[in-house]
């Protein structure tokens, strides 16, 4: 029975999530592209703040299908230190709300969401380029990584 229990877990391709902070989130960053396909391309650009802080038009796809895709907009703002982030997303303008910070020129959050009163927890890591943020995306106990690209809208925020 244990040899069974073993292999059933082993096949769990679901993503486990990390603690990001500045020595690690480029090469979490470099292993969800990699498991996407992409080559990652190393920036040593610094982002202040006041250059991504403001509303983003955003297009996504949830993990595992392009065709599950969904639209809304990002706030991100500065909280100390910190960067925090609200997302409204669809129609139903479901929010889901983050923190994090930004190394080079990528913009890390954890999140977290609530839906049918069950609170849901993930990641993002942005790499930020002109008024462009493409953000790769998982999510505890989901398999597969989403893809997030995010439209500077203005500099207003809320």
């Amino acid at each position: 029975m244990w040899k069974w229990l073993k292999k059933w877990f082993a096949k769990d391709k679901s993503q486990q999530l990390v603690v990001l902070n500045s020595a690690n989130v480029e090469k979490v960053l470099m292993k969800w592209k990699a498991e996407l396909g992409i080559e990652h391309q190393s920036e040593t650009t610094n982002f202040p703040i006041d250059e991504i802080k403001g509303n983003y038009s955003i297009t996504g796809s949830n993990p595992g299908s392009s065709k599950n895709s969904y639209f809304g907009q990002l706030a991100i703002q500065p909280h100390g230190e910190l960067v925090k982030g609200t997302w409204q997303i669809g129609y139903d303008n479901q929010q889901q709300k983050g923190l994090g910070f930004i190394h080079k020129n990528l913009l890390a959050m954890d999140f977290y969401y609530t839906d049918d009163a069950q609170r849901f927890y993930g990641q993002v890591i942005y790499e930020m380029k002109n008024e462009e943020l493409t953000g790769y995306w998982v999510e505890r106990n989901v398999e597969g990584i989403g893809r997030e690209q995010a439209s500077w809208l203005n500099g207003l925020i809320g």
